[in-house]
């Protein structure tokens, strides 16, 4: 049925239900229309003009619009609302909201052919999913109290969301569609909680000056092009990845020691691509259990292999310090090899996997001061005298050698009784070696072998 939009406005103050109508010119609403209902649903409608709604104050009212084709314009201008829904709908005009407060906004299923606009939007929730959005979508000064869910569909092209006034969102769910190919880039936000899921197989993402308490990627797998550039943690920031993928995302300008609790929990990120960032001290693991442990030293890995595709021999020797942490903790939890215990609790005690030089010195020091006199105290020297030292301190550096001759670092001329001396000589020289070692790996860690 075809009407007039006068007739349309006029049947507006009275109707709350429109079905199979079409209205052929430009359809005005103000704040002038009293309307009787908070609930209006119109479905299976065209408007051929441009609709265009002003200056409407009605914080209680609901619209509903469902398989609505609008072929011109749709504006809503300084107008406030329940909310309003808009499914399975057709735009062929251009979408503009500016200035527009709602408890809730939604669109579902929708086509776009022209460009989307909005501008000042204040709302609880917003709603943007599964939409052929065909000519791109620009949101600039958004505040979401609730949770802002974006799922752009295959066919969606550019979606561009800028805040440059401190406006707030408290929830970003990002969701990515495995054959879209269009680009997102999100940018001056401040978000208290962002997450990104999906399949980027074909599209392009840009995190940019973006700031947030938590970042929160699940279920994420990156075929394509992701990049994180100034994403800036606040205090008590906590990051999870878990049971994603993020292939060679770029990851910029990020200081990760300013995340309170890092989480990455069966994740692959051994390919992204950092520069310019600051390196996590430890990955948190929430509980002490055999798989967590496993994740646990298959994060460091990964963060080594980073390391070394990024020649950056410095966090390489420190996140394999904490590989090796978390292999000794495993085999702990496992009851494992005795002799692989070993080797990794004297490996870490005596310079943390190779990172500690001065450990390595200084336990040196203490193991040759303690069998030295213990030497001496088997040759008959029971009583300690600060004038011997001057005349002993070349003797205990040549003791510190292991292949150093016995009877020349001690004087063994008038004991003929020296197989404890012998004892503690040999036992020395298998410390000192493995010591002296131990100092020479630590000291040389930064040297190509």
């Amino acid at each position: 049925m075809n009407i007039t939009s006068k007739e349309f406005i006029t049947r507006l103050q009275f109707e709350s239900n429109w079905s199979d109508e079409e209205i052929i010119d430009t359809v005005p609403i103000s704040n002038n229309i009293v309307l009787n209902s908070d609930n209006l649903n119109i479905s299976f409608t065209e408007f051929k003009g441009v609709f265009s709604v002003t200056n409407l104050d009605a914080p209680k009212l609901k619209i509903t619009f469902f398989n609505v084709t609008f072929w011109k314009n749709f504006n809503i201008v300084n107008s406030t609302f329940s909310s309003i829904e808009f499914s399975m709908c057709t735009f062929l005009g251009g979408v503009n909201f500016r200035t527009f407060t709602a408890q809730r906004l939604d669109f579902d299923s929708n086509v776009f052919d022209k460009g989307m606009s909005f501008i000042k939007i204040v709302t609880d929730t917003l709603n943007i999913n599964l939409n052929k959005i065909k000519a791109g979508l620009s949101i600039t000064e958004l505040t979401v109290t609730e949770k802002f869910s974006l799922a752009p569909d295959e066919d969606s092209t550019s979606i561009s969301i800028n805040n440059y006034t401190g406006n707030k969102i408290n929830k970003l769910q990002l969701f990515q569609s495995v054959n879209n190919n269009g680009g997102i880039l999100l940018s001056n936000l401040i978000v208290h909680h962002f997450a990104l899921l999906g399949y980027n197989y074909k599209g392009t993402i840009v995190l940019k000056d973006i700031s947030l308490d938590k970042l929160t990627i699940e279920g994420f797998d990156n075929q394509s092009a992701v990049t994180f550039n100034r994403v800036t943690p606040n205090n008590g920031s906590i990051l999870k990845i878990e049971s994603s993928n993020l292939g060679k995302a770029g990851i910029y300008n990020i200081d990760f020691n300013k995340f309170q609790s890092i989480e990455i929990i069966d994740s692959s990120i051994s390919g992204i691509q950092p520069n310019n960032i600051r390196w996590c001290k430890k990955v948190f693991t929430q509980t002490n259990n055999i798989e967590d442990l496993l994740n646990e030293k298959e994060v460091y890995r990964q963060l080594k292999i980073i390391s070394i595709d990024n020649h950056d021999k410095f966090e390489e020797l420190r996140f394999a310090g904490l590989e090796m942490d978390s292999y000794y903790k495993q085999i702990k939890k496992q009851n494992g090899s005795r002799l692989d215990k070993f080797i990794l609790w004297t490996n870490k005690v005596s310079n943390k996997h190779g990172q500690d030089f001065g450990l390595a010195f200084l336990l040196l020091m203490a193991t040759s001061i303690i069998f030295y006199s213990l030497t001496k105290f088997s040759l008959g020297e029971k009583q300690f005298d600060f004038d011997c030292i001057p005349t002993d301190i070349g003797g205990f550096f040549q003791f510190i050698s292991p292949i150093h001759t016995f009877d020349k670092v001690f004087d063994v001329s008038n004991n003929n009784n020296y197989g404890w001396a012998l004892m503690w000589d040999g036992i020395s020289r298998i410390f000192i070696s493995y010591l002296i070692y131990q100092f020479v790996s630590a000291f040389r860690k930064f040297v190509k072998k």
